[in-house]
């Protein structure tokens, strides 16, 4: 995240986010985790935690994450990519950001 930042550090239409989906181990992916990973690699962006609702039964699509059930995201790092129109254009796991960085510099 810090090298797709660094390439793009005026441009208003490259914006990076983190958002923590949580499916699996809700003690320590916690919100408090995530503030801990932001301030260890100094990510000055935003950066969001959806949980989903373990209260839920697993058989209810509340229980996971809306961010994972409205991606159709999967394991971690998972990388989704939207482009201006709000239409996804990359939605995958793992990225090899000197690639990702080469793309958005053609394409956007």
């Amino acid at each position: 995240m810090q090298k797709l930042k660094a390439a793009f550090p005026d441009d208003e239409t490259i914006v990076a986010a983190v958002i923590q989906t949580t499916f699996e181990g809700h003690t320590i992916n916690n919100a408090d985790a995530l503030r801990k990973n932001q301030l260890k690699y100094r990510l000055d962006l935003p950066f969001g935690h959806d949980p989903g609702d373990t209260d839920l039964p697993r058989t209810d699509p509340g229980h996971f994450p809306n961010t994972m059930v409205s991606y159709r995201t999967g394991g971690t790092p998972w990388v989704t990519l939207i482009d201006p129109n709000g239409v996804v254009a990359f939605d995958g796991f793992h990225i090899d950001i000197d690639q990702l960085i080469s793309y958005l510099k053609e394409n956007a």
